[in-house]
């Protein structure tokens, strides 16, 4: 009877929020509620999608078919005049017997559920934007009636290793590197290191997204002294940098190629940018985002141990926006891609190492990159499965 009352007292005050409330945290005094769960009622609530040790994709799904079918240079069959590379929603949903009143879903990277991520629903469904690529995900239903709570069992899910792109009106071809697993056992963060094109003509509001929900701190600009606001720091980061007068690291083109000494000096002074901390979350672009971009990201993939396959991935992800394909026709996607690979051939073929990190480790110390510096970024940006 005690916690009948406490269950009306409870409801009468959240009810009326429930109307419109889906995706939003579960009211602080939820965790009074007395739990009367069985085992047989656990199995009264049960997944619909994702279905239970499932895999997904928060890739749209044709980029998810590139991956899923990744051949040298297959992107090219996937350009067009449109944007379709921006990432998707997952809607996670479960069927019951009975209906409740407003249902919790919790959600966590651990089957613990230590410090779940919580949200309140009036309806069998809810649709995050935040999940992020290569992990496991676990999540159970808490389902509140008059009279009772039941709660679901757990399920998980996994998410595909793939770079999460995000789609802004302003700033194109934008993605965040995290996600990819590499041959260590390891998974590059998310949240740290995000690649895409210039930021000229920024919006109010893609401006605000860039600096206080994804809090980008600094700015790495690889294009020339000529091209667009180049040296003017339009975002207001608090770390604006510069690469060269000539533009970046650039495939192994002259003078900024991976063979001449020129570009491997502006490359170490690159990767030196993101041995430091306190520059982190960092956004690094060109002009379109695709060249001196994917040739800078190949260098720190292959550091921390990204397969070449998957740098591939990421690479030609960029054949999915419309601002970086505007140069790209019938047989330029192999074309770019090849120029990119002379980066990973070089290094491979010049240095010594038991597998291509090392061999990369091997070419930033000869470049002038410290060991010191080489392990900040490993530590900063790789974490345990």
């Amino acid at each position: 009877m005690k916690n009948l009352l406490k269950m009306t007292i409870l409801l009468s005050s959240i009810c009326p929020l429930l109307l419109g409330c889906q995706n939003n945290k579960k009211p602080e005094d939820s965790t009074d509620i007395t739990t009367s769960t069985t085992e047989e009622q656990k199995y009264l609530i049960n997944e619909s999608y994702p279905s239970n040790n499932g895999v997904v994709s928060l890739a749209n799904d044709d980029i998810t078919e590139m991956v899923t079918h990744y051949t040298f240079a297959c992107s090219s069959a996937f350009v067009t005049d449109e944007d379709h590379y921006a990432s998707k929603n997952i809607e996670i949903s479960w069927d019951v017997e009975e209906k409740a009143l407003y249902y919790i879903l919790e959600l966590s990277t651990n089957n613990l559920f230590y410090k779940p991520l919580s949200y309140v629903s009036n309806v069998t469904h809810v649709s995050l934007d935040n999940l992020k690529p290569g992990y496991t995900y676990y999540w159970r239903i808490n389902a509140y009636y008059t009279d009772k709570l039941i709660r679901s069992r757990v399920f998980n899910f996994q998410t595909m290793s793939i770079p999460k792109s995000i789609y802004m009106d302003s700033v194109k071809n934008f993605r965040d590197m995290g996600g990819f697993l590499t041959i260590n056992n390891k998974r590059v963060k998310s949240g740290l290191i995000y690649r895409g094109a210039n930021a000229d003509g920024v919006s109010i509001n893609d401006k605000n997204y860039m600096l206080n929900t994804l809090n980008i701190r600094s700015e790495l600009d690889l294009r020339n002294k000529n091209e667009g606001s180049r040296g003017t720091n339009v975002l207001g980061v608090a770390n604006y940098y510069v690469a060269d007068d000539n533009g970046g690291f650039y495939y192994d083109t002259y003078p900024n190629g991976i063979s001449y000494q020129k570009g491997r000096d502006v490359l170490a002074k690159e990767i030196k940018y993101f041995a430091e901390r306190d520059n982190y979350p960092i956004y690094f672009h060109c002009a379109i985002g695709r060249d001196r971009t994917g040739s800078l990201a190949m260098v720190i993939y292959n550091l921390l141990g990204v397969s070449k396959k998957d740098i591939g991935i990421d690479y030609e992800i960029s054949m999915f926006a419309k601002a970086s394909t505007r140069d790209v026709h019938q047989g330029t996607v192999e074309e770019l891609v090849h120029s990119v690979y002379l980066i990973y051939n070089y290094i491979f073929e010049t240095y010594n190492g038991n597998n291509m990190q090392e061999k990369t480790e091997a070419f930033l110390l000869d470049i002038g990159v410290t060991q010191s510096e080489i392990d900040n970024i490993k530590n900063i940006m790789l974490e345990d499965i």
